[in-house]
């Protein structure tokens, strides 16, 4: 399944080290999941990042993502650093709200939230790679981002063909707390997103969410989701996480529960163990990206 993925990432370490004798770092994860009443586990996705650093303050990334039936880059972009200010250009993951990857699959869940699943507004949903550019910049607790995107890219595209959103997105911290403000918006039409998020954590407890609203002339949708996670003492490699999610859209309100526990075998090697159940309406047509019933992920991770 990751046959063409390493293939890919080698020639871009080469190329990273022809031009900047630079070291470059990896990982390559593949993610495999079995549920109730299936037999048997199938393949999720695979996912491939490299970092190579040309510059003291330039890096450049390269990630790829397989699914069963497509495969299609994540991010192709450099990014320029000036202390706490930064610049990235290219193919991106646009930050708005709880978006990166650790954030999405480093949770002790199966599923995506179905919020990030399915269309805000119009055909626009926020599990997406844009191309374009986006400025970070920081001053004391507070940090502010801001892009230009293209967010309809070609599954290999790299440069922008028409940017025609705009993100934003405002992040302070209060105490223990990180809390984020988000707009996405179109610059021809009145197609918008609206995100709150927040994490707050402690040395056990991890608590955080999001809730989000799409405005605009098409169809739009809102929803939410709360995930709490718990270290269990003396088992530094287990949690105990909870997730509590809605989604009004798609002609219908539906809500999904899940419990489960999050257990390391091995540094490399990950298992997640979940039960899901709807209280709303029907979320059997989601398929498999609203799981009910019992749910065990495996995840296998090589690092270079």
């Amino acid at each position: 399944m990751l046959a063409r993925i390493p293939t890919a990432l080698i020639a871009f370490a080469l190329g990273v080290k022809a031009l900047a004798q630079a070291p470059v770092s990896g990982t390559v994860e593949t993610f495999f999941v079995a549920s109730s009443p299936k037999k048997g586990f199938v393949h999720r996705l695979s996912w491939a990042e490299l970092n190579g650093r040309l510059r003291d303050n330039v890096k450049a990334t390269l990630s790829l993502t397989e699914l069963p039936n497509m495969r299609m880059l994540d991010e192709a972009c450099l990014a320029f650093e000036a202390g706490p200010n930064m610049v990235r250009a290219g193919r991106i993951r646009t930050a708005f709200g709880l978006s990166d990857w650790s954030e999405l699959y480093y949770n002790g869940f199966n599923h995506l939230p179905l919020i990030r699943l399915f269309p805000v507004v119009g055909g626009l949903n926020l599990l997406r790679s844009d191309s374009g550019i986006e400025i970070t910049t920081s001053t004391g607790t507070v940090q502010v981002q801001a892009a230009l995107i293209d967010t309809d890219p070609s599954r290999f595209q790299v440069l922008p063909h028409r940017m025609r959103h705009a993100t934003a997105r405002l992040q302070t911290a209060v105490g223990p707390a990180i809390i984020g403000a988000n707009v996405l918006t179109g610059l021809s039409g009145d197609d918008r997103v609206f995100g709150l998020d927040f994490r707050w954590a402690t040395t056990r407890f991890l608590l955080r969410g999001e809730t989000l609203h799409g405005s605009g002339p098409g169809p739009t949708s809102s929803g939410y989701y709360l995930d709490l996670a718990y270290r269990i003492p003396k088992a530094t490699r287990t949690q105990l996480v909870g997730r509590s999610e809605g989604f009004s859209g798609l002609g219908g309100v539906y809500r999904l529960q899940t419990v489960g526990v999050r257990h390391f075998v091995h540094p490399m090697v990950g298992l997640n163990l979940n039960y899901g159940w709807s209280t709303g309406e029907d979320v059997s047509r989601f398929g498999g990206a609203a799981p009910e019933g019992w749910t065990l992920q495996t995840m296998l991770r090589m690092t270079f």
